[in-house]
């Protein structure tokens, strides 16, 4: 699926009184609940409930899909243009090297959730 597909699949789910005041407020809503989430997770010692954060996720994919609706904007386009932008601001990211020397750079770290811990617990990322 990409963001058009999904973004006339989601507009059928839009009420009728929606407008891009409930998509902003809507957003901003799922987006804190994205962080807390996150926050429960790096300072209470949960475990990182990884559904929920998929769940929740994609509720702030819908209201940034309906604020897109209602401003007649395009999140395909959007998604290009910030990837444009990213390349202006990153060019070197963007070279096929970058990311070989970043896979070079944590050979030998594993992911324990929430960083990278070398094998033999020395250094973290």
């Amino acid at each position: 699926m990409n963001f058009e597909e999904y973004a006339k699949a989601a507009a059928r789910t839009s009420g009728d009184d929606s407008d891009i005041v409930n998509g902003a407020l809507g957003l901003a809503g799922e987006a804190g609940e994205v962080a807390e989430l996150v926050k429960k997770h790096k300072y209470h010692g949960q475990e990182l409930d990884l559904d929920s954060l998929a769940k929740e996720m994609g509720d702030v994919l819908w209201y940034l899909s309906e604020i897109c609706n209602q401003s007649g904007l395009s999140l395909d386009a959007i998604a290009s243009g910030n990837i444009a932008k990213l390349r202006e601001r990153h060019p070197g990211k963007f070279d096929p090297s970058y990311h070989d020397a970043a896979v070079d750079v944590l050979a030998g770290y594993e992911w324990d959730g929430s960083r990278f811990i070398s094998d033999d617990a020395s250094a973290v990322y």
